[in-house]
């Protein structure tokens, strides 16, 4: 039977476990530094990446920016020309061909019948279902009264444009010509109906 006696005195054991646990928490030190320089490392590294993508994105803003900058003229222009299109065909909207109308008068104008006077008075319509107008003609006939004058009228009634075709005055002469006048409002049918979806292309 053997017995294992410590014959150190009990400070040097004591001294000996506390300059172990001093080396101990030494290198748990290092290692806690060494951890703590690696992760700073890896942030600047992060750092430094978020600046390079940042000056990139910012470089891009410019480079942007310029493009911007060099089209905003041809945008001005065309938004001006925009405006002006848009203020050309209100003003448009309203147009009636007069070739359309005498075109339309001839139409329906007996043979018996000649003008001698057409004139026309236009107007925008200031409110729905009123004329855009007035016309005014002269003419002489071969046929007196009736058939003569009455069947004029009743041909430009027929007229989706001529509204309200009424007589005016007439005279008869030494050989039986027929003088007449007559008038009628113009309706919204002798619109030309041109410029409603704005200005033509080729005007532009």
């Amino acid at each position: 039977m053997s017995v294992r006696v410590n014959l150190l005195p009990r400070e040097v054991e004591e001294r000996n476990v506390a300059r172990r646990q001093r080396g101990l928490l030494a290198v748990v030190g290092l290692v806690v530094v060494v951890l703590l320089g690696l992760l700073y490392w890896m942030q600047i590294g992060r750092v430094n990446d978020k600046r390079d993508e940042l000056a990139q994105a910012e470089q891009s803003r410019d480079q942007l920016q310029a493009e911007v900058q060099a089209l905003q003229a041809f945008a001005d222009l065309e938004t001006e020309l925009a405006a002006k299109n848009e203020l050309i065909a209100s003003a448009m909207a309203l147009e009636i061909s007069v070739a359309g109308l005498l075109q339309d008068a001839a139409a329906v104008t007996p043979s018996d019948m000649a003008f001698l006077t057409l004139s026309a008075t236009l107007q925008p319509a200031e409110e729905e279902g009123t004329s855009f107008g007035q016309v005014t003609a002269s003419a002489e006939t071969l046929l007196g009264h009736a058939p003569g004058v009455e069947r004029v009228l009743l041909s430009f009634d027929k007229v989706a444009a001529f509204r309200e075709v009424f007589f005016s005055s007439s005279s008869l002469d030494e050989v039986d010509i027929t003088t007449f006048t007559f008038d009628f409002f113009l309706g919204p049918e002798a619109l030309t109906g041109r410029y409603l979806a704005g200005l033509p292309e080729e005007l532009r």
